[in-house]
């Protein structure tokens, strides 16, 4: 028997002595170190049995989560685990990787290991806490937070005399603790170079979890982008309140304007009368479009389809706004290559091409032409146009007409720039789609797809 080998046995006797005196009763028996003595009197508190290991039973829910919430550890340990593993292939050997909770997020062992891992809680999912399993590598240097080497006897249970092992903190760019590498071997095997390895694997674990974190300024934007949010859903909330909340007096003052337009009894104050119902006409289409908004982003705009003639679809949208085309000097114009049935709740469809002929009578200067279009797009859908000779649209403004509040130009613009996202909410709750193409100078063409109806 070599020298060394003899030493290292004398050492493990020693320890094993030292243990049994503390459970004996001796609270610091000679010899024992600091963090290891600290660890034990943990274990104690925790009503460890230093005799018997309780096995765990998995719990796959909390696994997933843990393995969820420490995904970037997880990606940049990865490489080093499966070097020394390798490098270990021929040897007993437990590699662990452990969120800091000390659960096991993964785990590679060599050969040579008991056939029942649930039996010692070697598996990924278990936990190696020290209040779940004493004086533990892992559990005992995320407990210290500094990296620790536990010698066969120096563990708690005796289910673990038989190995050495080193267990590392890893930390973020922080400086927080975020998990721990785990590298145990069995003590006739065990080395001194496997605390500088441990060491080294755990330093590089750091270094490319550094790499991959954000930056100060990323996540100064991150924090600047939730609150925006935060401010978005607050105000959306606070207008579909105030627009419910508005429609039941806005409906009695129009009852007191149609009582005051048949009892008037000059000409001035019909006019007055007419110009207070103009506003009022005005304030409702608001308070209506606020509520549709609210209702398409809540999930909870109502949609009642049945087979509709496209046809008679254009025809009915045309007329509706033909008065105030005229008005304009505009010409509206309609032509349809196809009468083929869709899905439709026609009421919310033609508020669509409300919203669309309003959007083209507004951006159409004097003397300009409107023209509604239906034709088959494919087997199952049918396209719907309203093509305008305005002033068309920017490509960088293209892009976001469809924005709740947004206009491209707001000056002399009386909507609050709703009328197009709604129309968006009511076409994508039929299953369809809504796009624009526009050049400036060249006028704009708004497209919109429903369903065609297959059989009846």
């Amino acid at each position: 028997m070599s020298q060394d080998t003899l030493l290292r046995a004398a050492c493990l006797r020693d320890l094993a002595t030292t243990r049994d005196r503390y459970l004996a009763g001796d609270p610091a028996p000679p010899s024992v170190r600091p963090v290891v003595l600290a660890s034990w009197e943990r274990s104690r508190v925790y009503g460890i049995d230093p005799h018997a290991l309780r096995v765990q039973d998995p719990d796959p829910e909390r696994f997933r989560h843990s393995r969820h919430q420490s995904r970037a550890l997880m990606e940049a340990a990865e490489p080093f685990l499966e070097v020394v593993h390798q490098t270990l292939a021929d040897e007993p050997h437990v590699v662990a990787l452990a969120d800091p909770h000390a659960m096991i997020l993964r785990l590679l062992s060599g050969p040579d290991l008991p056939r029942d891992p649930a039996g010692t809680n070697t598996f990924e999912g278990a936990s190696w806490h020290e209040q779940d399993i004493g004086c533990n590598g892992v559990g005992t240097c995320l407990a210290s937070g500094e990296p620790v080497m536990l010698i066969g006897p120096e563990h708690f249970q005796p289910s673990f005399v038989g190995w050495t092992c080193v267990g590392v903190p890893a930390r973020g760019s922080d400086g927080q603790v975020v998990g721990a590498l785990g590298l145990s071997i069995p003590n006739e095997q065990a080395r001194a170079h496997a605390w500088g390895w441990a060491l080294s694997v755990a330093q590089g674990i750091e270094a490319r979890l550094a790499r991959s974190a954000p930056r100060p300024e990323e996540l100064e934007l991150r924090g600047a982008y939730e609150k925006a949010r935060q401010a978005v859903r607050e105000r959306d909330h606070m207008l579909a309140v105030v627009s419910h909340d508005l429609r039941n007096p806005l409906n009695t003052i129009g009852m007191a304007m149609t009582l005051l337009l048949s009892e008037a009894s000059d000409e001035r104050k019909r006019e007055q009368a007419r110009a207070i119902q103009r506003c009022l006409d005005q304030m409702t289409r608001l308070t209506d479009d606020l509520v549709d908004v609210a209702k398409i982003e809540s999930g909870g705009l109502r949609i009642v389809p049945a087979p509709c003639s496209p046809r008679a679809l254009a025809q009915a949208a045309v007329q509706s706004i033909d008065a105030r085309a005229g008005s304009e000097s505009l010409t509206i114009r309609t032509g349809a290559t196809t009468d083929r049935p869709v899905w439709a709740d026609r009421e919310r469809v033609l508020q669509v091409f409300s919203n669309l002929l309003s959007n083209a009578i507004e951006h159409t200067p004097e003397g300009g032409t409107i023209t509604v279009r239906t034709q088959d797009e494919e087997p199952d859908r049918v396209l719907f146009s309203v093509h305008d000779t305005g002033h068309g649209i920017s490509p960088d403004q293209l892009t976001r007409v469809f924005d709740r509040f947004w206009q491209a130009d707001r000056a002399g613009r009386a909507g609050a720039g709703l009328g197009l996202s709604i129309a968006r909410g009511i076409v994508e709750g039929h299953g369809g789609r809504i796009w624009a193409d526009s050049e400036p100078g060249r006028g704009s063409t708004f497209y919109f797809t429903l369903p065609a109806v297959t059989s009846v």
